[in-house]
C-alpha cells in the first residue's frame, strides 16, 4: 500500500490528477457507488496487480474479505465486456518484478508497467500524458508515378531477324542450327559430375541466381551446356562469332523468342536493346509464374566480340524471379 501511496503521489507532483481510495475517508455515496464512479470517470485507470489481488478480482477470496476489489473486479469485468474486450483505459502496474503472473486474464495482452523503474515510469507518464515518445509523421501527398508500358512481345516462327548492318538470318533455320549443335555436343558429354552436382546443389540452396561455368576452349563448356538443355527443357542460346550468334541484340530476340510460347501471348519483339532486356524482364516473371522452375543456358560468353561486352549488363535483369536460374 505504501509503495502504490507513493505511485499516486509521484504522479500528482508531476501534474497528473490521480484518485486512490488511501486519499478518501468515508466517501458520502459509499464505497462502491464511489469505486464504479471513479473508474467510470476516469480516462485511465491502473490495476495494480498482486496475488492478493488477482484472487480478489476472479472472486476466488474468503466470503467478507477484499470486498472493495471483488467489486473493482466486476465493474472492471463489465466494462472491457461491454467494449467488446477493446482497452485503451486499463493499464497493468506490476509493484514487484514477479508480479507479472498475476495480471488479470482480460489483461494478460495489455502492455505492462513496473513504476518502481524510471524506464518504465517515463513510459507510463508518456502514456497517461498522452505525450508518446515516437510521433506519427503527419500524411504526406501521393506522388503521381508514371507506369510503365507493358509492350507486347512475339516474334512468328517464320519470321527473320534483322540485326543493323548485318545479314538478315531466317529463324527456322537458326534454331535448326542451334539444335545442331545440342545434339552433337549432347552425344559427346561424359563425366563433369562434378558440375552436375555442383549446380544442383546452387539451386537448391538458393531461390534464384547465376551460375558461371569457367573453362578453357575445348574443355567441354558447350557439352556441358547441351546436356543442361536436354535435361532441363532450358531456354538457350548458344553464342559463335563464326556462326553469326554473338551480336547481343540477336542473343536477346533468340531467348525472348523462347520464352513467348510458354506464357501463351502472342506479342512482337521490340528492336532496340534497352527495350528487349525490359521485355526479358517482363517475360521472365510472367514465365516463373506459371513454372515451378525456369532455366536459361547461355553458351561462350567468352566469343562474344568486344563492341557486344558493352552490352552484357543487359542482358541480365536487376534481380531474378524465385525459382529462376541463369
Amino acid at each position: 500500500m505504501d509503495l502504490v501511496l507513493e505511485l499516486a503521489n509521484r504522479l500528482r507532483s508531476d501534474g497528473v490528477d490521480c484518485s486512490i481510495d488511501l486519499y478518501e475517508t468515508s466517501p458520502p455515496m459509499g464505497w462502491a457507488r464511489w469505486t464504479e464512479s471513479q473508474i467510470e470517470k476516469a480516462d485511465f485507470v491502473l490495476v495494480i496487480c498482486t496475488a492478493t489481488y488477482l484472487r480478489r478480482f476472479k472472486g476466488e477470496e474468503t466470503p467478507g474479505t477484499g470486498r472493495g476489489a471483488k467489486w473493482e473486479g466486476a465493474v472492471i469485468t463489465k466494462e472491457l465486456y461491454e467494449a467488446e474486450a477493446n482497452n485503451s483505459k486499463f493499464i497493468p502496474v506490476l509493484i514487484a518484478e514477479t508480479d507479472s503472473a498475476y495480471v488479470p486474464k482480460t489483461l494478460s495482452d495489455v502492455t505492462h508497467y513496473r513504476p518502481s523503474t524510471e524506464h518504465d515510469y517515463e513510459s507510463l507518464y508518456r502514456r497517461v500524458t498522452k505525450q508518446p515518445l515516437v510521433l506519427k509523421p503527419e500524411l504526406g501527398r501521393l506522388r503521381a508515378m508514371p507506369a510503365r508500358e507493358r509492350k507486347q512481345h512475339f516474334l512468328p516462327a517464320s519470321e527473320s531477324l534483322t540485326i543493323p548492318g548485318k545479314q538478315q538470318i531466317d529463324l527456322d533455320s537458326y534454331f535448326t542450327s542451334q539444335q545442331r549443335i545440342i545434339e552433337d555436343h549432347s552425344q559427346r558429354f561424359v563425366g563433369r559430375t562434378n558440375v552436375l552436382r555442383a549446380f544442383e546443389r546452387f539451386i537448391a540452396n538458393h531461390k534464384s541466381g547465376y551460375f558461371m561455368v569457367r573453362g578453357g576452349p575445348g574443355q567441354g563448356k558447350t557439352a556441358i551446356s547441351s546436356h543442361f538443355v536436354k535435361s532441363y527443357d532450358c531456354i538457350h542460346h548458344f553464342i559463335s562469332r563464326t556462326g553469326r550468334r554473338s551480336d547481343m541484340r540477336l542473343i536477346l530476340r533468340s531467348l525472348l523468342a523462347q520464352l513467348i510460347p510458354r506464357v501463351g501471348i502472342e506479342t512482337v519483339i521490340p528492336d532496340s536493346i534497352p527495350e528487349l532486356a525490359r521485355a526479358m524482364e517482363d517475360l521472365l516473371s510472367d514465365v516463373a509464374k506459371k513454372e515451378s522452375r525456369l532455366i536459361l543456358v547461355v553458351d561462350a560468353l567468352d566469343e562474344l566480340a568486344e563492341e557486344d561486352r558493352a552490352h552484357l549488363s543487359f542482358l541480365f535483369t536487376d534481380s531474378l524471379p524465385d525459382s529462376t536460374y541463369v
